[in-house]
């Protein structure tokens, strides 16, 4: 492709992304498709070869690529995301000025979307100079951050999947809708999408042949791929795990055993996972509410797997298939761990089974994390948010106060009075050799005060 037919679909800004995925599928000039077939299985299970078209757009002087949406929006669920926006997003009257304020004005914008908001404050991070986190340190949502000389006044939260299972239903489709009324110029930085096979009807072994097969390669050049975990090479059951593709590229792919990484070793859960950021593509605001759309078309082996899949597993039936492995996983190795001090305590101390749980259970011990309700409900989070505990701006006089007093508390040195045994000492000081003679006593022993 060339730079001239690259520049036919010039996209200005990354939100004309839809407007030049539409404009290909009426087959206008903004925007240049190219084919590329995709290689049969050599697995007897795909009869049927794979045609994939790529979008390239330019942007910001540099040509890039939009993600191929194929089959249905349903088939995957997102599992991270990050996004980065204008900070006026969230302040567009300019009412808050300080740190706190600009957080509380996000956190109550979050929590309509996502049922949560911002609960700490925390170190600045990825080159912003301040951030909050959401949810708690032991159970993490995720992260907002701005601040800083080189971030252009931008904002970027972060939601881990954590965050993301456990917000209320349908924050895709609100946090869509805010995203198209309110920062149409946001950029997604990066989504992570994924589809759960709960009986291991794909599992990272026929993962391996599809790759060797040439079903994981959408272009010309076949991404490289890495095999990890003990259970590679000897029966550990401790999972294994396919990575396909570069970290540091656009897209790159992770088939796991996802049971098996949780704790249950006779799990067949297995997680098709696609983390996509945008250095080389364009990810578009759809992706929210059409994420099995945008796995399907990643690679040919996806429209093989997905584009029949009429919906993901439901979210209520993973968050319950999440905590049953929690459960196993903990009964296992509290079984381990306790289950001969126990005998001891019942059979050669013959103590009660009451008498026994009320010797050992500690009742202040917090629940285990992977069992703690708040990773799967935000509703059972206890702690407040920002924009409900703090005031979301000051008065003119406590504004100027408060930064009156951190202006003085660092350019202006506090003077103190001096007692008498301090004003002799000073008086022999080199410091005062010249002082005492321009300064009277009383002017020294109390600097503030004017004497006529």
């Amino acid at each position: 492709m060339s730079i001239n037919a690259a520049r036919m679909g010039y996209v200005s800004d990354g939100q004309a992304v839809a407007e030049a995925a539409g404009a290909r599928q009426r087959g206008s000039n903004l925007a240049t498709a190219k084919q590329t077939e995709a290689p049969t299985s050599n697995t007897g299970r795909y009869e049927q070869s794979s045609t994939l078209s790529t979008v390239l757009v330019m942007q910001n002087g540099q040509i890039k690529e939009i993600p191929v949406k194929k089959g249905v929006g349903t088939a995957a669920h997102i599992d991270a995301l990050t996004i980065t926006m204008p900070e006026l997003v969230f302040n567009q009257s300019l009412d808050a000025v300080t740190d706190d304020e600009v957080a509380g004005q996000i956190s109550g914008t979050i929590y309509e979307i996502m049922g949560y908001g911002l609960s700490s404050a925390a170190r600045g991070r990825n080159g912003y100079s301040m951030s909050y986190l959401m949810g708690t340190e032991r159970v993490s949502y995720g992260y907002v951050a701005f601040g800083g000389s080189q971030q252009r006044e931008t904002v970027c939260i972060h939601f881990t999947g954590t965050g993301l299972m456990a917000a209320q239903d349908g924050w895709e489709h609100r946090l869509y809708q805010f995203l198209q009324d309110f920062a149409p110029n946001a950029r997604i930085t990066r989504c992570d999408l994924a589809h759960d096979f709960i009986e291991g009807e794909y599992t990272p072994e026929q993962a391996l042949k599809d790759w060797e097969s040439g079903l994981f390669t959408s272009r010309y050049t076949k991404p490289v791929a890495e095999c990890v975990g003990s259970d590679w090479l000897s029966g550990t059951n401790r999972g294994k795990t396919l990575y396909i593709g570069s970290r540091k590229s656009s897209k790159y792919c992770r088939i796991y055993e996802k049971g098996k990484e949780q704790g249950d070793e006779q799990s067949k859960w297995v997680r098709f996972e696609l983390e996509l950021k945008n250095k080389d593509i364009i990810i578009p605001h759809d992706i929210l509410i059409n994420p099995g759309q945008y796995l399907t078309g990643a690679y040919p082996i996806c429209e093989q797997l997905f584009k029949n899949h009429k919906e993901q597993i439901a979210r209520i039936e993973l968050k319950k298939k999440q905590e049953t492995v929690g459960i196993e996983h903990c009964q296992k190795y509290a079984s381990m761990q306790a289950s001969g001090f126990l005998n001891y305590l019942h059979n050669e101390l013959n103590l009660t089974k009451e008498e026994v749980f009320d010797f050992v259970v500690n009742p202040v011990a917090k629940v285990p994390k992977r069992l703690d309700t708040s990773v799967y409900f935000c509703n059972n989070l206890t702690v407040p948010f920002m924009h409900e505990r703090r005031r979301l701006t000051y008065s003119i006089d406590e504004l100027l106060d408060k930064i009156g007093d951190e202006f003085d508390s660092k350019t202006k040195c506090k003077l103190r009075h001096m007692t008498f045994e301090e004003y002799k000492n000073a008086m022999y000081a080199d410091v005062w050799k010249e002082a005492r003679y321009y300064m009277t006593p009383q002017e020294i022993l109390n600097p503030k005060r004017e004497w006529n």
